[in-house]
């Protein structure tokens, strides 16, 4: 019997033993489609990570491979920069700052951070509605520092009024950094860490991971070639520059606390959607329906999908993709099925975002009507 038959075995016994028949659950068959999905794409990096969770208990783990070829074995603890996942749980972090009253969603920021417009508040940023234009990518790929980025983006004009017009910003994002200083009282590091450490997500670090800590290296993958190519370092540009927006790094056991906090009602504020985000049409996602079902949008620091004909929200999903040069990781739930998934990988095939695809693409076919 190989891995695969052994893992598929085991799932499928532990569902039976939540009091679940397989056969008859249709959620189920689409995470055993999502297990043999991942089962055949991880075979084919370097190193990864993943888990899902249903109804609080991890049915699937999967560890595979080496933090680079030749080293250690990746872990439940092994370090992963998760790029653009960063966001959520920056959004956690001032989520706790909401709820001990230091600052509110609709806190006007011209008194927090000199020469942003009147009328830009909290919840803009974290719903990428300020209304900037400027995005700072090329700057910061050049090796821009925060300063920079941050004294262009604040000089910039808006060409939208907040609240208004979605545009993904990472730089305009990384204002939660100067509003947690203020609100918080200390650097946006030390809030980080301190907030991160009262959730009991003390091991999740920024910008940097920790000295002699288990970390995935990245690799780039060439489309031409098929060749995973070390790159030989950590990133640095973005999680140096933007940290709150790409510059978290976290093991596939942080992740699985943080997305179980996520489950609660406590955070469902942060998941409801706040304005269309029609920019994944433009990604290449194979989605179980026409684009003209289904609604896409963007909360307050997470992506949303879900069908527009679903009047209770039952088909949503609540996600965020990350990618940085060599590094790729996903995080997903729909809290109506009480379904998590978590999938880290040290290369930029986009493994991570493939497996939340096919999961919600599974739920959604086997479970909602489609016009």
């Amino acid at each position: 019997m190989n891995y695969k038959q052994q893992t598929l075995i085991l799932f499928m016994g532990l569902l039976l033993c939540f009091g679940m028949d397989l056969a008859q659950s249709s959620v189920s068959e689409a995470i055993e489609e999502t297990i043999q999905q991942l089962e055949k794409d991880l075979q084919n990096c370097v190193g990864g990570s993943a888990a899902i969770l249903y109804h609080g208990k991890v049915v699937y783990l999967k560890t595979i491979g080496y933090v680079y070829r030749g080293g250690p074995a990746i872990t439940e603890d092994t370090y992963f920069a998760l790029g653009s996942v960063s966001k959520p749980i920056a959004a956690l972090v001032v989520s706790d700052l909401i709820a001990s009253g230091s600052i509110s969603l609709n806190t006007s920021l011209e008194t927090i951070i000199p020469d942003i417009p009147k009328g830009v508040q909290l919840q803009h940023i974290l719903s990428h509605t300020t209304g900037y234009a400027y995005k700072g990518n090329t700057d910061i790929e050049k090796g821009a520092k925060r300063a920079e980025v941050i004294s262009k983006l604040l000089k910039s004009k808006l060409n939208a009024r907040p609240g208004k017009k979605f545009l993904y910003n990472n730089t305009a994002y990384s204002l939660l950094e100067n509003v947690v200083e203020k609100a918080y009282g200390k650097s946006w590091i030390s809030s980080f860490h301190d907030l991160l450490l009262e959730r009991g997500l003390g091991h999740i670090a920024i910008i940097t991971p920790p000295k002699n800590s288990s970390v995935a290296h990245p690799y780039h993958y060439d489309k031409k070639t098929g060749i995973l190519s070390d790159l030989g370092h950590l990133p640095q540009n973005y999680p140096q520059a933007v940290s709150s927006s790409g510059g978290v790094y976290a093991s596939l056991k942080d992740l699985l606390a943080f997305v179980k906090l996520q489950l609660s009602d406590e955070f469902d504020y942060l998941h409801i959607p706040r304005v269309e985000a029609l920019d994944v049409f433009y990604w290449g996602i194979k989605f179980p329906c026409p684009e003209r079902e289904m609604r896409s949008s963007y909360a307050l620091g997470w992506r949303v999908f879900e069908l527009k004909n679903d009047k209770k929200n039952v088909s949503r999903m609540v996600f965020h993709s990350g990618y940085l040069n060599g590094v790729s990781a996903f995080i997903g739930f729909m809290k109506k099925y009480d379904l998590a998934l978590v999938v880290l990988v040290n290369d930029d095939q986009l493994i991570p975002q493939k497996a939340g695809e096919t999961l919600w693409s599974a739920v959604i076919k086997k479970n909602h009507t489609i016009r």
